[in-house]
């Protein structure tokens, strides 16, 4: 099963029907990013291979809450996931099984079968870079060429918004507005919601459209904000690549892997994750961190507060009226 990791073309075609009928669904009826419904495809496609390659099973039909719980210890103990990869994974079959319970009334095969318990400390709490390591890695693209001005301008914009890197690659020249300092944001579930751009970002961007943009524009991209140099939008997969580029280059976060390569553990949502850490050392209100990040429950937000200790700390020996003897 060391193939595992599959292309979702690679689903048994006895498995493949449902599945695609749940990602229509998740498309049409839940207006879900297309990250997110790439990821739930491949989640469940690995599933299905598993199935068919570990069970007896021809079809979904006959598929227990034993084999999801099976599937759970062959990730964590064969695959090597991380508890928070598995509880991921999970929910995508989670979400499915009840689809096909709701929709056909099929028996919900994951129903009451639970995760791996995930630890705050360890694993869920969102690495955030210092501002000393922000400045280094926004030094990185060279601005005397076209793909520089467009790359220090990604990350001068992934950092002063706080916006997602699907959001990023998304943006159109009618979505900002340089002289205000904004720009609208379709984020998950289409729902629309304002982020900011501060001087760096503004300059970065002026920049950009005056050199670098113009190199690489086409007629189907005309209103398209980040180009690549084939003339298409920038896509997630090449912001990840280039960030990860630029931090090692920068030596933020690296570490040696086992071949002896020097890697990272930078990636664009590090940016989003510095963004609303720094907005809340610097005393911005929880609900307007929110707001920018696209949050739909403030308890998502409340995540970058654990990162920060010596700041909740603070807070209490400035705000508590019993704080001092």
């Amino acid at each position: 099963m060391a193939g595992l990791h599959s292309i979702a073309s690679e689903i048994p075609d006895s498995f493949r029907d449902e599945i695609d009928a749940f990602i229509a669904w998740m498309e049409l009826e839940r207006s879900a990013a297309k990250l997110s419904v790439e990821a739930y495809h491949q989640d469940l496609a690995q599933f299905a291979i598993y199935l068919k390659h570990s069970t007896s099973h021809a079809d979904w039909q006959t598929v227990t809450k034993e084999d999801v719980s099976a599937y759970l210890q062959f990730m964590s103990n064969e695959m090597n996931y991380t508890r928070t990869t598995v509880c991921r994974k999970l929910a995508a079959i989670r979400m499915f099984s009840q689809r096909r319970f709701v929709e056909s009334q099929q028996t919900d095969f994951a129903e009451l079968v639970t995760g791996p318990s995930i630890s705050w400390k360890n694993e869920t709490i969102p690495k955030a870079l210092s501002i000393a390591q922000v400045d280094a890695l926004l030094k990185v693209p060279v601005v005397s060429t076209p793909a520089g001005l467009r790359d220090r301008a990604t990350l001068e914009v992934l950092y002063s918004s706080g916006i997602r890197v699907s959001e990023l690659c998304n943006l159109d020249l009618t979505s900002i507005n340089l002289d205000e300092g904004c720009c609208m944001i379709h984020g998950k579930g289409n729902k629309e919601r304002l982020a900011l751009l501060g001087g760096p970002a503004i300059k970065s961007i002026r920049d950009y459209l005056a050199v670098g943009r113009p190199t690489f524009v086409k007629p189907k991209t005309q209103n398209a904000l980040f180009i690549s140099k084939f003339g298409t939008r920038i896509t997630a997969r090449y912001v990840q690549k280039f960030v990860k580029t630029a931090a090692i280059q920068a030596k933020v976060l690296t570490y040696n892997k086992e071949d002896g390569t020097l890697d990272t553990q930078v990636s664009p949502h590090t940016l989003r994750h510095s963004f609303a850490t720094h907005m809340l050392q610097g005393g911005a209100d929880m609900r307007a961190i929110q707001d920018l990040l696209g949050h739909e429950s403030v308890e998502t937000t409340e995540i970058y507060a654990k990162t920060n200790p010596e700041m909740i700390l603070e807070a209490h020996a400035l705000h508590h009226p019993r704080t001092f003897h």
